[in-house]
């Protein structure tokens, strides 16, 4: 037997044991958590953003989620008993994610600009509002829009007559 074939039999060796560990830790629950960081969001069978829901796959701010695998922009994760994908900017795996009025940690990074897309939390509104009563209206329309709920089966009506077909797993 050559010297290479040894070299590779004893790095197989070595890999079983690291794969096996890898395996028992998804498992016992070792595995990744995820936190839906959108407001709503739902668990789709394909990697597409107007895919199919899996019916008991609606999450919201907050739900802990098990990450299964990562297809970037995508995430494949188990909520319940339920399994499918997820897009990747619904989520965090940061331990220190801000949520939306309800803050999980104080500290913030550069990558936790995600409090820009997602708005003030209430405290800073509430300051901001006082000490900016002119923008009372701004405030106001805010809200309305923020409220406006478009039914996903209009949405996929809308795409349609546009002939809109994002491929799957498109960002």
């Amino acid at each position: 037997m050559t010297r290479r074939a040894i070299a590779r039999r004893r790095a197989a060796g070595w890999l079983a044991p690291l794969f096996l560990a890898a395996g028992s830790a998804l498992a016992l629950g070792l595995a990744t958590t995820a936190i839906v960081t959108a407001r709503e969001a739902k668990i789709r069978s394909k990697k597409v953003l107007l895919g199919a829901a899996i019916p008991g796959g609606d999450v919201k701010e907050g739900d802990r989620l098990t990450v299964n695998l990562r297809e970037d922009p995508w995430v494949n994760v188990t909520f319940g008993t339920v399994t499918g994908w997820i897009h990747g900017s619904a989520v965090s795996e940061r331990k220190d994610v801000v949520l939306t009025g309800k803050a999980e940690s104080v500290r913030f990074t550069g990558q936790d600009v995600s409090a820009g897309k997602k708005g003030f939390n209430e405290d800073v509104e509430r300051a901001y509002k006082t000490e900016n009563p002119d923008l009372a209206s701004a405030f106001a329309e805010v809200d309305r829009v923020q409220a406006i709920k478009v039914p996903e089966e209009e949405l996929l009506k809308f795409a349609g007559a546009g002939r809109l077909k994002p491929a799957e797993g498109g960002r």
